[in-house]
Parts: structure tokens; C-alpha cells; sequence
């Protein structure tokens, strides 16, 4: 039975490149050779200083370590070595603390998948080598699991699609997915002439569609590459939110879309995205004597699971009717569409309300409500399935009380002589 270790191999601009290691070989049942070595694509910052050398071949050297042909004696060929010091120690790089927590995320990540594929080897399955995704296109996938999704995040998808056609001429074989190609797809969409916060949304499907392949099954890429690049930044703009007397009078106000008004009060209430109401079931809505009322569930954005509490007007018949069979929908026949849009729009101006609010405002005013009734921000985070507690942090800053009182303290001054002669 082979056995597979996790090796390290100095590269070019003072990195390693990690890749793991069979003993005996393996022949993956899709290939005719054997193979010794797979390569993760994940690098670290190297402690070590190295240098590039060029060394004069010996008879029966290799030169070529991607073909593995023997040279001829006397051949030049450039390999990598330590630099010395004048004691004769090898150079040390202090890496900054970034790149220290950088290696040690991508360590665990390279150990993941050598635990996964001991495992695979010991059931006699091969299938994680086999060259399957070399000839599938990156872009027909995207393009399948975009026909799998509904509602507004389709014409985003749709944009982020095109665009990677644009850079990528129409065609990117799995196998020439690598870091490289994301960092260039990110410099492409910051210089396209596209707003940034389109770039960011964009990049983030293209992130969320490699982690599918990574994670799906099959598995058509073995490094989960959208751990290895990093998101766009956002830029800070303000997050348009109701007040509490706002929100008691848009659930005074009456709406064309009835179903439409329940589901944005029920986001306000609970903090849920548009894409989970409008996919809730009942059997998703539960209730424990030492739970109260929660909702179980996977949120359709990070896929992740959740048990997420909820307050008991959430679930009050008057705003989501009374239980019906498991399977049913909570908000039956709430669907996404421009006309929709407009009925929204024309149900918060009814209600005295002239800013522009939009659906995803409402979750903005769970996670603004939340701070102001004082809720830790890492409650907050979890009950909003944040990723990063930076994201919840723009919610302190609207919220804040200590500002708030802070904002009142320069009230002390007398403007009755303001304007007299």
C-alpha cells in the first residue's frame, strides 16, 4: 500500500512550494504512468535565503526536472541554494507576522488534504489524481452552476461570467487554474473600468465557484484555491438602515405584495439574507423549551450550516401565516423581479420614507438594531454568518452609543445671539 508524506521544495523569489510525496508510486487508473509526485499549488514564505546557481551536469544528471531527461555531461543548468553567511550559517529571513500566520494556514490546509488522501489510498481509490478536470472548462462549470441558482444574484453571476471570458479569451482549462491566473483575474477587474464594489461582487462568485470545485463532488480541483487569494477590499460606504420608528411604520403601511412586505420584516427581524427567506421551509422553523424559537439551516451564500435564534414575533401568524406542511415555503410565491422592486419602493415611500432603502437595508437594520439594544459585535457576527468580524464592525460605527453621547456633549453652547447685530 503506498504511503503519501507532505514534502518541501525551495522556489524561485524566496518561497516553497509544498506537494506530497507517494511511496511506491501510484498509477491513478485515468493515467497510463505511474507518479511519484502531486503538486498542491500552495506556497510558503521561506525562512531560509536561497540563490539561484548554475551548475555544470555530471553524466546521467537531470536537468529537467518537469521531463526528467538525463543530461549530457557538461550541460549548464540553474538550480536554487542557501545563501551563507561570513560564519558559514545559512541566511535567515524574519518573516512579518502576516506571513507567519499565512504559513501556518497554508500548512493546515496542505495537511488536510494529506489526511484525505491517506485515507483515499488506503480504499484502493485513486480518483483525486486521476486528470479528469484537466480538459473540463472552468467556465462551462461556472456557467452550470449559475443555471442551478434564482433571483438577483443570477445577473451577477451572469456579469462575473463574461468578464471571465473577456480575460480569459472564452476558455480556461482546470488545469491552468492557479494562483497566478486568480491574482491576474483580480488586477483584470480593478482595470476593466467597472465600479469597484462590481469588481468586488464579482470576484467573490469567481472565489465562491473555485471553492465548489474544490469541495464538490467530484472534487475537479485538489488546492482549494480561493483560500489562496484573497477578496477585494470594499470601500467603506455608508449602510442605508431603519430606525426603529421607521420600521413600525412600514408594518403599518400597507403593500401590493403582501408577501413581499411579511419576508422584509422578517429580515429586519431575524437578519436573514433575501436568497434564505425566499427558499425557508417550515421545517426549517423550529422550536425547543431551551431553545425557544430558531431557525435550522444552511445559509445559501457561505453554505454554511446554522442554528440561528429568532425572536418569537418572527414566527407571529400575522406576519408569516399559520404552519403549513414541512416542504411548503414560508413566503410562498415571493420570487425577484424589477416590478417587484418598483412596489417595494413605492410601499417605503408610502410609509414617509425617501431615502433609498433596498431589500438587503432591512438586514442592515438587524445588525444596526442589534448594536443599539447593546448585543456583543460577536454575537452579532454569528447571528449575521459574517466571515469576518470587519464586516460586522461597520455596524459600531453607525451604532455607537458611546459616539452618540459623545456627538452631545458639545451641546453647551447658546445661539440665541447668533445672528443679532
Amino acid at each position: 500500500m503506498s504511503r503519501v508524506k507532505l514534502r518541501e521544495k525551495p522556489i524561485k523569489g524566496n518561497l516553497i512550494s509544498l506537494y506530497y510525496d507517494y511511496y511506491p508510486p501510484v498509477k491513478p487508473s485515468a493515467i497510463s504512468t505511474e507518479t511519484r509526485r502531486e503538486f498542491t499549488r500552495l506556497v510558503l514564505y521561506s525562512e531560509k535565503e536561497y540563490k539561484v546557481k548554475t551548475m555544470v551536469s555530471q553524466e546521467g544528471r537531470r536537468t529537467n526536472r518537469q521531463t526528467g531527461k538525463l543530461s549530457k555531461a557538461g550541460n549548464k543548468y540553474e538550480t536554487l541554494v542557501p545563501v551563507f553567511d561570513k560564519n558559514g550559517k545559512i541566511k535567515r529571513r524574519k518573516l512579518t507576522n502576516e506571513e507567519i500566520r499565512y504559513n501556518q494556514d497554508t500548512r493546515d490546509q496542505a495537511r488536510e488534504g494529506l489526511v484525505k488522501r491517506q485515507g483515499m489510498l488506503n480504499r484502493g481509490d485513486h480518483s483525486f489524481l486521476e486528470a479528469k478536470a484537466k480538459d473540463t472548462d472552468f467556465i462551462s462549470y461556472v456557467e452550470a452552476i449559475t443555471s442551478n441558482r434564482s433571483g438577483s444574484t443570477v445577473d451577477g453571476w451572469n456579469s462575473f461570467i463574461n468578464h471571465l471570458k473577456k480575460y480569459s479569451a472564452g476558455s480556461v482549462p482546470f488545469s491552468t487554474l492557479t494562483r497566478q491566473f486568480c491574482e491576474g483575474f483580480k488586477k483584470y477587474l480593478l482595470t476593466v473600468g467597472i465600479a469597484h464594489n462590481s469588481a468586488v461582487t464579482y470576484y467573490n462568485k469567481f472565489k465562491a465557484a473555485l471553492r465548489e470545485a474544490y469541495t464538490g463532488d467530484p472534487q475537479l480541483i485538489t488546492t482549494d484555491l480561493s483560500a489562496l487569494t484573497a477578496a477585494i477590499p470594499e470601500d467603506k460606504k455608508h449602510r442605508e438602515h431603519l430606525s426603529d420608528e421607521e420600521l413600525q411604520a412600514l408594518i403599518n403601511t400597507p403593500c401590493e405584495l403582501p408577501q413581499l412586505k411579511c419576508a422584509a420584516i422578517f429580515s429586519a427581524l431575524t437578519g436573514l439574507r433575501w436568497g434564505d427567506i425566499e427558499k425557508m421551509t417550515w421545517k426549517e422553523l423550529r422550536f425547543t423549551e431551551s431553545y425557544q424559537n430558531h431557525i435550522v439551516y444552511t445559509t445559501q451564500k457561505t453554505k454554511k450550516a446554522d442554528v440561528h435564534p429568532i425572536p418569537a414575533s418572527a414566527v407571529s401568524p400575522d406576519l408569516i401565516g399559520e404552519r403549513r406542511r414541512p416542504d411548503d415555503k414560508v413566503f410562498e410565491g415571493l420570487f425577484y423581479s424589477s416590478e417587484n422592486n418598483k412596489i417595494m419602493h413605492k410601499w417605503i415611500k408610502a410609509a414617509g420614507i425617501e431615502r433609498k432603502i433596498v431589500f438587503h437595508s432591512f438586514r442592515h437594520t438587524y445588525g444596526t438594531l442589534q448594536k443599539q439594544r447593546g448585543v456583543d459585535m460577536f454575537v452579532i457576527k454569528k447571528g449575521m454568518t459574517h466571515t469576518d468580524i470587519r464586516t460586522t464592525e461597520d455596524y459600531a460605527a453607525i451604532a455607537d452609543p458611546a459616539r452618540r453621547a459623545a456627538a452631545d456633549l458639545m451641546d453647551t453652547f447658546d445661539f440665541s445671539k447668533l445672528n443679532k447685530k
